[in-house]
């Protein structure tokens, strides 16, 4: 248990680096240290249409997509499907548009087709001139 717990501790470091290298270049104004407190297994950073920037190792162990595979892709179109309802997607939506952080609970998929529930926290993340530049999804699977 303890060189798990050395091995995530070493991935959360990488990955909270990654990030702050977009943060330079973006010049957000967010503690990221702080928004990485919540639980995760898996980040995904999208930009400001949804797009997705960059992910980590944790995505790919969740859904079984590559990163490369998942580059480009819009979250929801790679990760929604059949028994995703459409309230919860018209909410996710709402919520985006707002600008604020929020959670919300999906049923997701895998690659391979299997279904899960997977907790979302997403943060948008805003330039020097407040403008929303990428947002940043916080991911656990509940069930």
């Amino acid at each position: 248990m303890h060189m798990y717990s050395l091995a995530t501790e070493g991935n959360r470091q990488l990955e909270l680096s990654a990030l702050r290298q977009y943060q330079t270049r973006h010049h957000w104004h967010v503690d990221l240290h702080e928004i990485l407190e919540s639980p995760y297994e898996a980040l995904v950073l999208t930009d400001a249409g949804i797009c997705i920037e960059w992910v980590s190792s944790g995505f790919s162990k969740m859904t079984g997509y590559a990163k490369k595979e998942a580059l480009g892709k819009s979250p929801a179109m790679l990760l929604q499907g059949t028994n995703t309802t459409r309230i919860s997607k018209e909410r996710v939506r709402r919520k985006l548009s707002s600008h604020d952080a929020f959670s919300e609970d999906l049923v997701n998929y895998r690659k391979c087709g299997e279904e899960y529930i997977c907790r979302v926290e997403i943060h948008p993340l805003f330039n020097q001139k407040n403008e929303l530049s990428h947002y940043l999804a916080l991911e656990q699977e509940i069930k």
